[in-house]
């Protein structure tokens, strides 16, 4: 029998690993959501037709994850076997009116019901009998998935596969399914023991001819040898300075959002992507730097509103390190964190301030650490491992852009009018993502109502620091026209 690496599944990325350890701590799980709500519900041949096409020509749709049952050894994607489309499609009516309120109430519980490990980690389930003037459409496809399976770029390029630009394109003819395997745990770990030695022998030979390679230099150029010693260990103790930076406590943790628990609330907003770029613009910045002013403001707004006004906000926000080669799937993200300026009153000069602060931390030289520091971190032990996410996870807020898509798109021959991306809650108290959708910026708020005690007030400060940014737009449309 051939146990190469290939006929073993693919390696999990170390990154992915530690997304999906982290998904064995109840208020640390890494799931994430998307709703599409469509203008009327598809047929339930269509929607399987489609799912069907997607999970053949997207590979990672039909991957599982397994455990080698050997110390240190990261886990593998292979190919189920017994994949089984019924299982990850479900259906549903609403039992009440079909408001938005009565939609997220359900996703929400849905989201924080495990993934079965046995099986790809996703689920996708049509829900009908909406409201169409609450919701915008008669029915939704909700889509949930791993954080492991993609970050949320690779998730809208995945989720490709599944869309249309027009209601009844001709479709190519059915990919064939992808080929699998019958393994386990033994035959991974037999295989991971077969490839180390080779691989432990390239990296020897590796380090040899650079060893090699640089005594070579140095004895032809003794004063550049040491020029380069030199400069190699300052810019180790600039990275381990910026080490410092990027994953040390950025601001004191909130008064007020100190509690952490299992329960996830959702919510959403719609903002005008048009009127936050130019509010962005108009104060020296970008769109994101006004949507993150955005936030801000409701955040700054929030604690006033409950009798502690902080001037700083210890926040993440993800920075995609994802190139045009990379593969459709898995996580290539940094985390940039910071202190957010929640006691900047005026939203331009916030603005202006969030535009400062992301530059810099996108110059940080250690901005990539998790991703460097991934394949060791993967492999500690639960107590290891447990206590150093803890620390990571130390700020209070994360928050997402995600580009969507500029122009509509059908699914299963249905128009998607609306879509609202959720992201994970892994220990912080709230997590906002924004999507773009022909023209239309959709908010995802996911908090954690335990740590977040009045979700509806802070909706509404959101929505107020929204309105306080978007009007900096029209002021500035105002001022030109006057001009």
């Amino acid at each position: 029998m051939d146990w190469s690496p290939v006929s073993a599944g693919t390696e999990v990325d170390p990154l992915d690993a530690v997304l999906l350890r982290g998904d064995e701590n109840v208020t640390a799980r890494s799931t994430i959501m998307a709703l599409y709500v469509l203008d009327d519900a598809p047929t339930w041949t269509r929607v399987t037709d489609a799912f069907e096409r997607a999970s053949r020509s997207v590979p990672r749709l039909r991957h599982r994850v397994i455990a080698p049952n050997l110390p240190f050894a990261l886990p593998h994607w292979v190919a189920d076997p017994d994949f089984d489309l019924e299982y990850h499609l479900r259906r549903i009516r609403l039992p009440g009116s079909g408001t938005v309120r009565e939609l997220l109430d359900f996703a929400q519980v849905q989201a924080s019901v495990p993934l079965d490990r046995a099986r790809p980690l996703w689920e996708a389930t049509l829900v009908e009998g909406l409201d169409l003037r609450d919701c915008g459409g008669r029915a939704a496809l909700l889509v949930k998935a791993s954080h492991a399976v993609a970050d949320g770029i690779a998730g809208m390029a995945m989720t490709r596969a599944l869309l249309d630009l027009e209601p009844d394109p001709e479709q190519p003819p059915m990919p064939e399914v992808p080929p699998a395997t019958r393994i386990g745990p033994q035959d991974i770990a037999r295989a991971s023991l077969r490839r180390w030695p080779l691989e432990l022998a390239d990296r020897s030979a590796d380090n040899l001819h650079r060893t090699a390679a640089a005594w070579q230099g140095a004895l032809r150029r003794p004063t550049d040898a040491v020029t380069s010693a030199v400069g190699t260990a300052g810019a180790a103790v600039r990275w381990t300075r910026s080490l410092a930076r990027t994953v040390g406590q950025t601001s004191e943790s909130s008064p007020v959002w100190r509690e952490r628990g299992p329960r996830r609330r959702f919510s959403v907003l719609e903002v005008p992507l048009a009127g936050l770029r130019s509010a962005g613009r108009a104060a020296g910045g970008t769109l994101n730097d006004a949507y993150l002013a955005a936030v801000l403001g409701g955040v700054s707004r929030y604690h006033e509103a409950s009798g502690c006004c902080i001037d700083e906000i210890a926040m993440a926000v993800p920075v995609s390190r994802r190139d045009p080669k990379d593969a459709a799937a898995g996580n290539r993200f940094a985390g940039a964190r910071f202190a957010g300026p929640t006691g900047e009153r005026d939203p331009a000069a916030r603005i202006g301030r969030i535009h400062e602060v992301m530059l810099a931390a996108r110059a940080e030289p250690a901005l990539d650490a998790l991703r460097l520091l991934a394949p060791v971190i993967a492999r500690l032990p639960k107590a290891a491992f447990d206590g150093l996410y803890d620390r990571a996870m130390s700020h209070d807020i994360q928050v997402s852009n995600v580009p969507g898509y500029p122009v509509p798109v059908f699914l299963a021959g249905r128009q998607v009018r609306r879509i609202y991306p959720f992201g994970p809650v892994p220990g912080v108290a709230a997590m906002l993502v924004l999507t773009s959708h022909a023209g239309v910026g959709y908010v995802g708020i996911n908090v954690d109502p335990d740590a977040v005690r009045d979700p509806a007030l802070f909706d509404s400060c959101l929505q107020e620091g929204f309105a306080e940014v978007l009007r900096l737009a029209r002021d500035d449309a105002t001022a030109g026209a006057v001009g």
